[in-house]
């Protein structure tokens, strides 16, 4: 490779990089158009005036009551319920405890983070079983039943009934709300997407600092994502969702009509919220698209198998260091025709410097012919001098994709490797893995065949050193995959430096 070629590939890998993580940033942050909203359905049916439900106000009545929370423990989340509202104050995922404070979806006080209005607020009662638990509330028009089902899982499928104690009908407006904020101890981590979602198939709206309200007709899930956790409202026949701006923050609403005959009791459109970790197997089990809060990037559908295949791998070894080891050498058994490619279109232009440099001589004054002349001596030896570029670009889309992989892995957030890597998830805190990274990157440049001049190999020299420093804050898993990427090359480039010796 020429010093041209090899300027231009350079730059094109560092062009390719950083349109890359520009792109992303873009996807992450550029919210859709909001969609039209379907009428409701109090909007749309034609009725006599004597069968014209009345409307409860979506104001409180006036009852008396106070917040009187109700904490209650499973095995895997503590929950406060707000008993005098029937909702939702807070949810620590308990998994996830070994960070202090562990994560916690909450708004930051005694003010509820779900929060599911009926048209009767307040002056509620609880009942509690080892299996759920009920809140009652009732007026002289209504009565309310909501009822949180507390399985073993993240997932809390909710029960609402609302009793016509009147002898008209009567319309309920529904709204259940999320938020604002994500709560504490919840990464955002950089080129992930956190905030707020909408999702219905493949219409999805996010956050995008809305100043007005961004709405999705008929939302199938919707909730507050942050880089490793997800609180979701999943189905329940909502006529809209919309993601409201609140002072910094912002908080999804959903919203719905329900009409219930004179003396009638009626069920709610069944749902559920969610309120765990990111694990794509279990969200992707729910068939409500829930797996799009993991933001696997523009390359998702590399980085997702790659997931599943560190996870297959973690069930033989139980270690996710190890198994990011084993993915390390299966991608790097996948790529080996194009890596072997490149080095031997290096090696082979290395030894055509010779050659080279006598052709510049030659023609130092003639540009045009100086070209002519280098694709003939590629020719003479069957050199294409591409050949050692093209490979390390194809490259770039696998390893963008493991990049984002592992950076958005619940899987390693707590992990440990070996010895004095405890969280995988979380940067060396020796940086050890860093610098025996920068280490096997200088390595691995000495071995490998230079078309450069001597000026441009010092310069090259400096890569070890800036990846080093780049790569002290990256995930130590990252950095595993890097290091033992780096040693696989160097284990190649030796052994073909003896063959070809």
């Amino acid at each position: 490779m020429d010093r041209d070629t090899l300027v231009r590939t350079i730059l094109l890998v560092i062009i390719s990089a950083v349109i890359l993580y520009v792109w992303q940033y873009m996807i992450n942050k550029t919210a859709p158009a909001p969609i039209a909203q379907t009428p409701s359905a109090a909007e749309t049916t034609d009725k006599p005036a004597a069968e014209t439900p009345k409307l409860i106000s979506e104001s409180p009545p006036p009852l008396v009551s106070q917040t009187r929370l109700l904490p209650i423990s499973r095995a895997l989340y503590d929950i406060i319920f707000d008993e005098a509202a029937g909702d939702i104050v807070s949810v620590t995922m308990l998994e996830y405890a070994k960070s202090s404070p562990p994560p916690k979806f909450t708004t930051g006080g005694v003010s509820p983070y779900f929060s599911l209005r009926t048209g009767l607020e307040g002056a509620y009662t609880a009942e509690f079983n080892k299996d759920a638990v009920t809140f009652t509330a009732e007026t002289s028009e209504i009565r309310v039943q909501k009822s949180y089902i507390l399985t073993d899982s993240y997932n809390i499928p909710i029960d609402i009934k609302i009793t016509n104690l009147t002898d008209a009908p009567i319309a309920i407006p529904l709204k259940a709300q999320v938020g604002p904020g994500l709560g504490e101890q919840m990464e955002s981590g950089g080129y992930v997407f956190t905030g707020s979602m909408l999702a219905k198939g493949k219409d999805i709206v996010k956050e995008d600092e809305v100043k007005n309200p961004v709405a999705l007709a008929n939302p199938v899930w919707g909730g507050n994502t942050s880089k490793y956790f997800l609180f979701a409202v999943i189905n329940g026949g909502w006529e809209k969702g919309e993601i409201r701006q609140v002072g910094n923050e912002t908080e999804v609403v959903f919203t719905n009509t329900i009409t219930i005959p004179a003396s009638s009791e009626v069920s709610v459109p069944p749902f559920s919220i969610f309120s765990g970790p990111k694990e794509y197997k279990n969200l992707k089990s729910f068939n409500a698209g829930l797996q799009e809060s993991i933001d696997y990037g523009i390359f998702f559908f590399i980085g997702i198998p790659m997931t599943t295949f560190m996870n297959f791998a973690y069930s033989w070894v139980h270690n996710y260091g190890l198994a990011i080891i084993i993915l390390t050498i299966i991608v790097k058994i996948i790529t080996l025709p194009l890596t072997l490619k490149s080095m031997l279109s290096m090696r082979g232009m290395a030894k055509l410097q010779p050659e080279m440099k006598a052709l510049k001589e030659k023609y130092k004054e003639e540009p045009q012919k100086f070209s002519a002349a280098s694709m003939e001596l590629y020719k003479k030896h069957k050199i294409n001098p591409l050949s050692g570029c093209l490979p390390m670009l194809v490259q770039l889309p696998i390893f963008f994709a493991l990049y984002k992989s592992l950076l958005v892995s619940i899987e390693l957030k707590g992990a440990p490797f070996f010895g004095w890597i405890k969280d995988l998830s979380a940067h060396d805190p020796y940086y050890i893995t860093p610098i025996l990274m920068g280490a096997s990157m200088f390595i691995q440049q000495k071995l490998t065949p230079s078309t450069a001049d001597p000026t441009q190999q010092k310069i090259f020299m400096i890569m070890p050193i800036v990846f080093t420093f780049f790569f002290l804050k990256f995930q130590s898993g990252l950095v595993i995959y890097w290091l033992t990427n780096n040693i696989l090359s160097i284990v190649q480039q030796c052994i073909i430096n003896k063959k070809l010796k």
